[in-house]
C-alpha cells in the first residue's frame, strides 16, 4: 500500500474559547510602589488540526468515519491502494490555571544609597492540560506536570534589580528560574508490587517522578553614552546539569523545553542607537 503525502483542502478553521477574569493590587495606600495580580485562565480549542498515521486511517474508515474514507483506497486492484497521510480536524484542547505577577520598587536613596531596586515574580499554576486526539481507540492524556512535555505544574520567574548605580550608569540584575517537580508521564501507573496489568495507555512504571530545576542567572548593564548601552548576561550561572528525561529525545535523553540543556551560558555586545 502506498502512502502519500498531501494536504486537505477540507480543513475547517480552528475554533478557539478564552475564559479569563482577575484580580489587581495596584500600589495601596499601606505598601506603596507595591504592585500584584492573579489571573485565571480557562481556554478550550475545538477542531484541532492534527495527523493521522495510516494505519489510524484505515482503522477508522473501516469504523464508518466516511470522511477518513475519502483518504483511503483499499479495495483496488493489486499495487494501486494508497492513503492520504494529510491532516484533519479531529482533536481538542483544555488548558487552565491561574497567572501570579508581583513588583515592588524600593528608592534606595531613602537608605543613603544609590538608585533603585525593583523585586518583582511571575509565576504560572497549569491546573489542566489536556489534549484529546478525537480518535476512536485514544484516550485524552493530562500534560501538566509531564515533564517530557513542554507544560510544568508550576514555573516561576524572580528577578532582583538595582538600577542606577555608578552615577546612574550601571544596573545588575540576579534572578532565578523555578521549574516545579513532576512525573515521567501522567498516564502511567506507578506501582512497585501488586500492579495492575499493564495497558498501551496506561503502561506501569516503577518510580514516575520526576525532579524540578532551579536556574539562576546574572547580568549588567552599563551606559557608556545615551546612545550606546554596553551588557553581559550569565545564564545557568551554577552550570546546573540537565535533567535526563529518557525517551523524550534518543539522541541526548533531554528535554529542553523543560530543563535547561546548554549549561553556563555568556552573552555579551553592544546596543546602539541612532
Amino acid at each position: 500500500m502506498q502512502q502519500r503525502n498531501v494536504g486537505n483542502p477540507n480543513l475547517k478553521p480552528e475554533v478557539a474559547r478564552n475564559n479569563s477574569f482577575g484580580i489587581i493590587l495596584s500600589q495601596p495606600s499601606w505598601a506603596r510602589n507595591f504592585n500584584f495580580s492573579v489571573d485565571y485562565f480557562d481556554i478550550k480549542v475545538k477542531n484541532v488540526i492534527s495527523s493521522l498515521n495510516p494505519q489510524q486511517e484505515v482503522d477508522l474508515c473501516y469504523a464508518g468515519n466516511q470522511e477518513v474514507c475519502n483518504s483511503v483506497s483499499i479495495n483496488g486492484p493489486a499495487g494501486t491502494n494508497y492513503v492520504l497521510a494529510q491532516s484533519f480536524n479531529f482533536a481538542s484542547l483544555h488548558t487552565r490555571g491561574v497567572d501570579f505577577e508581583t513588583a515592588y520598587r524600593l528608592n534606595m536613596g531613602d537608605f543613603g544609597l544609590p538608585g533603585a531596586v525593583t523585586l518583582r515574580g511571575l509565576a504560572t499554576r497549569t491546573i489542566h492540560s489536556i489534549s484529546d486526539p478525537g480518535v476512536p481507540g485514544t484516550t485524552p492524556s493530562e500534560g501538566a506536570g509531564n515533564m517530557t512535555g513542554a507544560t510544568p505544574k508550576w514555573k516561576a520567574l524572580v528577578s532582583q534589580s538595582w538600577d542606577g548605580l555608578l552615577q546612574g550608569k550601571l544596573g545588575v540584575t540576579l534572578s532565578e528560574r523555578w521549574i516545579g517537580a513532576g512525573v515521567f508521564n501522567n498516564e502511567y501507573i506507578e506501582c512497585r508490587t501488586n500492579c495492575p496489568l499493564p495497558t498501551a495507555a496506561h503502561p506501569t512504571i516503577y518510580d514516575n517522578h520526576m525532579p524540578g530545576a532551579v536556574y539562576i542567572d546574572f547580568g549588567a548593564t552599563y551606559n557608556v553614552s545615551k546612545q550606546v548601552t554596553a551588557y553581559f548576561k550569565v545564564d545557568n550561572l551554577a552550570d546546573r546539569d540537565p535533567v535526563l528525561v529518557p525517551q523524550t529525545n534518543l539522541s541526548l535523553a533531554l528535554n529542553p523545553a523543560v530543563y535547561d540543556a546548554i549549561g553556563r551560558t555568556y552573552r555579551a555586545g553592544v546596543r546602539m542607537t541612532f
